[in-house]
């Protein structure tokens, strides 16, 4: 909600991004990209939170959907928040579903990763492959 409305009340986000940070593991693929999504909308860096939040997209990447991956990481585009170690493990999941992502998903998705000055060879390769 605070991403849509534009909303930036530092200290009651930080007290909120703790308290999902201490339970991030709780939350389904889609709650979490979109939290993550509107951190990177109002660009408020959380750094408890967006590792906490990365360590579930790197472990639990099977379970989320193209579009909230592709979400995720623009967000942390936007955040500048490069974290190696899980984009590695995403760009290796999106590899085995390329076909999923829209075209505006992959967009963002790529467009992310370069924010973020992220190469992925295989994911280069399959770009190419896959981008008419």
């Amino acid at each position: 909600a605070w991403g849509v409305l534009l909303l930036r009340p530092p200290e009651p986000l930080r007290i909120l991004c703790k308290h999902v940070q201490c339970r991030v593991e709780e939350f389904e693929p889609e709650a979490l990209a979109r939290m993550v999504a509107a951190l990177g909308r109002i660009g408020f860096v959380h750094e408890g939170l967006l590792e906490a939040a990365c360590t579930q997209l790197a472990g639990r990447a099977v379970d989320f959907k193209a579009g909230e991956i592709a979400a995720f990481v623009y967000a942390l585009g936007r955040l500048r928040f490069r974290r190696t170690w899980a984009l590695h493990a995403v760009c290796n999941h999106a590899l085995g579903c390329i076909g999923d992502f829209s075209p505006q998903e992959f967009s963002d998705f790529v467009y992310g990763l370069w924010l973020l000055r992220f190469k992925h060879e295989g994911l280069l390769s399959a770009t190419c492959q896959h981008t008419p």
